[in-house]
């Protein structure tokens, strides 16, 4: 499978919330950076299931890829879901005031015998709060 297949699959999978067939995408020893580290299939099946209770109706917008054997990076994956309920940021459950809710986020995913072993993404939290009409303030420091 071409790994921008496997990309598309990941996500397709994910939002319709097929879990078994989800978690073949990955390796046993697979490695998530999100929010916090996550190690092995069981914590990332457990992350992903509360990402989908949270944001039952999340879609990713596809967009091109760069890939090689090894490796996926994507540059801009918009997305967007409407909360179910409080939004976790940091210790402290949020409600939000309105929604959808829509981010963008970088990933780049590393592969190892066409599984997925490590994945690193960063969302852009504050267009996230935006628009959940969440506020944030800087701590001082």
């Amino acid at each position: 499978m071409r790994p921008s297949s496997l990309f598309d699959r990941v996500r397709k999978l994910l939002e319709a919330s097929r879990f078994d067939d989800y978690m073949g995408l990955f390796t046993d020893d697979c490695v998530m950076q999100f929010e916090l580290e996550i190690v092995g299939k069981a914590a990332t099946r457990q992350y992903f299931e509360s990402v989908m209770e949270r944001l039952p109706d999340i879609r990713h917008e596809a967009l091109p890829v760069t890939e090689t054997d090894s490796a996926i990076a994507a540059a801009e994956v918009p997305a967007t879901g409407t909360p179910s309920g409080p939004i976790p940021i940091g210790d402290v459950n949020v409600m939000p005031s309105r929604g959808p809710a829509e981010f963008i986020a970088v990933e780049l995913l590393w592969l190892r015998e066409g599984k997925i072993a490590r994945w690193y993404a960063y969302n852009d939290r504050l267009k996230l709060y935006a628009s959940l009409g969440i506020g944030v303030t800087p701590r001082a420091t």
